[in-house]
């Protein structure tokens, strides 16, 4: 009957439009949860105990650690390679075991903590044995990464040359820089160059003259070492900028590994400074000079004597707390990634 088919067919519409609506409204949904999603955040120290220790930075918790390493002797350094989940330990000698140690070790971030290589780059050719059948080496003093030119800079102890660079899947060395190229630094979208920013301060001599300087922001070219743009010292801190960007986040900077200030980039208003003695820090002191920022947010992380703990710069508020390893172990300084642990090779 006609009405009949007038009935299927407006059902079926209304079913078909139903289904429309439903599909429209999960798409909406994964999106908003794609996007509106935070990722979780880890943190990685290694400790004197030569292991490498995974924190969730969200809850707190030590979600895995690895074996000892005997090629770490003391672990001073630390950095990762996030596109390629690899974690880089710098080290130099232990009182008990002075020479036989690798001052480079690169290890995959997965389950069995594969070695991906290690390395006594410094300096180029191969480096003579010792008397006592061991290998002569030079510590390393500080990693830093350059995701963009796909290179680690690596700093060592009396190394006539500053920089080291080094291929960061095999650890060759491939290049020099007269320059040091630390974690403070800001390096430009392409790889190029860095900026070293820094705010006015105060400094107190052992005769109690007091030297004081301006804030100030200058580049300098990875590819040459050479001065890019001189320094440039600002008025009340003002433009704490690279001169390729005006960074959204705040300046966090650390002094002395004891205090911290925090700065509005633009304006040179200092929004907060205070020391590490508060009992949320647990430490007058951070082997860090710097504060390790979690991508996103406005939270650092920092490790103080043997906890990692992530805080708010400005209102210094303890988001959480990590206690690593036992007794009065030392930790390296934190790097973080948003990967968890990679399948096994």
């Amino acid at each position: 009957m006609l009405t009949d088919r007038i009935f299927t067919t407006g059902f079926s519409r209304r079913i078909g439009l139903f289904l429309a609506m439903l599909l429209a409204l999960s798409l909406i949904v994964g999106v908003v949860f794609f996007f509106g999603s935070s990722p979780v955040w880890y943190g990685y120290v290694v400790g004197e105990d030569r292991k490498i220790y995974m924190v969730n930075l969200d809850s707190g918790e030590v979600e895995w650690v690895s074996r000892a390493f005997d090629q770490i002797g003391r672990p001073n350094s630390l950095e990762i390679n996030r596109r390629d989940s690899i974690l880089y330990v710098g080290s130099d000698s232990m009182g008990f075991r002075p020479l036989d140690y690798v001052p480079l070790l690169a290890v995959r971030l997965n389950e069995t903590a594969d070695i991906v290589f290690e390395s006594y780059v410094e300096p180029f050719e191969d480096l003579p044995m010792t008397s006592f059948g061991m290998r002569s080496s030079s510590a390393v003093i500080w990693l830093c990464m350059n995701p963009a030119a796909e290179v680690l800079y690596v700093g060592y102890v009396g190394d006539r040359e500053l920089t080291t660079i080094v291929d960061p899947l095999t650890g060759e060395a491939i290049g020099r820089l007269d320059i040091p190229v630390l974690k403070q630094y800001e390096i430009s979208p392409d790889g190029t160059e860095a900026a070293v920013i820094y705010p006015s301060g105060s400094r107190v001599s052992s005769n109690g003259d007091v030297r004081e300087w301006p804030g100030g922001v200058t580049t300098r070219s990875l590819v040459t070492g050479e001065t890019v743009m001189p320094l440039m010292e600002l008025e009340d801190n003002q433009g704490l900028n690279p001169p390729w960007a005006q960074l959204r986040d705040n300046l966090v900077y650390v002094g002395n590994h004891r205090s911290i200030g925090v700065y509005d980039r633009e304006s040179g208003e200092q929004l907060s400074k205070y020391d590490f003695i508060d009992e949320n820090f647990r430490t007058g002191y951070s082997v860090q000079n710097y504060a390790t920022q979690i991508p996103g947010r406005d939270d650092v992380v920092m490790s103080f004597g043997n906890y990692v703990t992530v805080f708010d710069p400005i209102t210094a508020e303890v988001k959480s707390r990590t206690y690593i390893g036992d007794g009065d172990m030392l930790i390296t300084e934190v790097v973080v990634t948003d990967k968890p642990l990679i399948p096994a090779d």
